[in-house]
């Protein structure tokens, strides 16, 4: 990562389009929710779940974080959509080549976005996805805000989002098993409560629609009810 010396924005700035657009940006454009999430709720929502995560880390297990960086990360999550608006990630990876082409636009629109954010805003971006225990923490946090999302679609009676629960549980998988790796710590206990949810929203059918997470956290056979396979 280069070095960027750092020029504070103006202040009034911060009082300008596009940042304050966060306010007026839905959330889950692609999918039938009925009630919107606005981007600034979105990402007041991760700021409590990373917050939590933190905690966990440090306090149970031991471990060391940078919470300038984990903050950093976590108060940009997602700013570029004041300008790109929200774009669904199974739509960004239906094609490689398409995939690969956003990012880089949504890495310069972060760039753009340095009048109002500092000129560090792009090197943050790019850290997003760095591997380190802080990246995964706001990355984690952002998956579990999708998911109480569906979930309260679901317990007002909206079956629509279920469609769209098996590419949000695939990356939620692969995230517990990051959290293995990266944070060298036992993360059975987040995906044993994420399936508990699941589950207990869920009928036995739509449960096991979901597929297996892993024999390694979950054996999601026990949910499977009698008349099953």
């Amino acid at each position: 990562m280069r070095e960027i010396e750092y020029v504070a924005p103006p202040i009034r700035a911060l009082f300008e389009d596009p940042v304050r657009r966060i306010d007026r940006i839905t959330r889950f454009a692609g999918d039938p929710v009925r009630t919107p999430e606005y981007l600034s709720m979105h990402k007041g929502w991760i700021a409590f779940y990373a917050f939590n995560f933190a905690e966990r880390f440090v306090r149970i297990h031991g471990g060391k974080l940078d919470y300038e960086k984990l903050f950093r990360l976590v108060a940009l999550h997602d700013v570029e959509e004041c300008v790109t608006a929200d774009v669904p990630m199974r739509v960004k990876r239906a094609i490689p080549e398409a995939y690969n082409a956003f990012m880089a636009a949504q890495y310069e629109q972060v760039a753009a976005l340095s009048k109002s954010l500092g000129s560090e805003a792009y090197a943050d971006a790019m850290q997003q996805h760095d591997g380190s225990p802080e990246a995964w923490i706001c990355e984690t946090a952002d998956l579990l805000c999708v998911l109480a999302k569906f979930l309260d679609e679901i317990a007002v009676g909206n079956r629509a989002v279920l469609h769209f629960l098996p590419h949000l549980d695939g990356d939620l998988a692969a995230s517990v098993q990051r959290g293995n790796w990266i944070l060298a710590l036992d993360a059975t206990e987040l995906a044993t409560d994420v399936n508990d949810l699941l589950s207990e929203a869920l009928s036995d059918d739509e449960y096991m629609m979901l597929g297996p997470w892993g024999d390694a956290f979950v054996n999601r056979s026990k949910h499977r009810s009698p008349d099953a396979d």
